[in-house]
């Protein structure tokens, strides 16, 4: 569920574009062939629009008229061909709280391109999950190193309150 501010949008974005069938690099090299077909399929379905696995998961709360913004790379930025950019630049948002999955891949990919950018950027630890605790963690970890700040769920609606009030 999105912690909701009165006044400041809440901005979900999609994992997916137009006739993106093969969004996803096929792997080569090392390590190519491990990823069972069906899942490796549903993986690129994530970034493909029109597929089950792009749709925004339901009980996401979603209010009609919010922006809903595809992407069809593991970074939102990239993926999107600018347009979050262009939406949060025109909203003067500055901040941005990064929750979903997978940490390591979408996640952190976002969380960077948002830091180059000269966004204030923060990673949420149990708003974020990775296929395992190890690759998590990982990604928190250097994310936390030079790129942004990562906080708790609870610690961010503290956070949140406090800057409401």
């Amino acid at each position: 569920m999105h912690r909701r501010i009165p006044g400041r949008p809440v901005r979900p974005v999609g994992t997916g574009a137009a006739n993106q069938r093969h969004a996803v690099p096929r792997r080569t090299g090392r390590g190519a062939g491990r990823r069972r077909p069906d899942a490796a399929e549903r993986f690129r379905g994530a970034l493909s629009e029109g597929e089950e696995s792009h749709a925004i998961y339901p009980p996401l709360d979603y209010v009609a008229g919010e922006a809903v913004i595809s992407k069809n790379r593991f970074g939102a930025f990239i993926g999107s061909g600018g347009k979050l950019e262009e939406t949060l630049r025109a909203a003067a948002i500055d901040t941005l709280i990064i929750a979903g999955t997978v940490t390591n891949m979408c996640c952190e990919t976002t969380a960077r391109e948002a830091c180059m950018l000269n966004f204030k950027t923060i990673m949420v630890s149990d708003g974020n999950a990775g296929r395992n605790d190890e690759e998590h963690n990982a990604a928190l970890s250097a994310f936390l190193i030079g790129m942004g700040d990562v906080h708790s769920t609870d610690d961010l609606i503290v956070m949140l309150d406090s800057a409401a009030s």
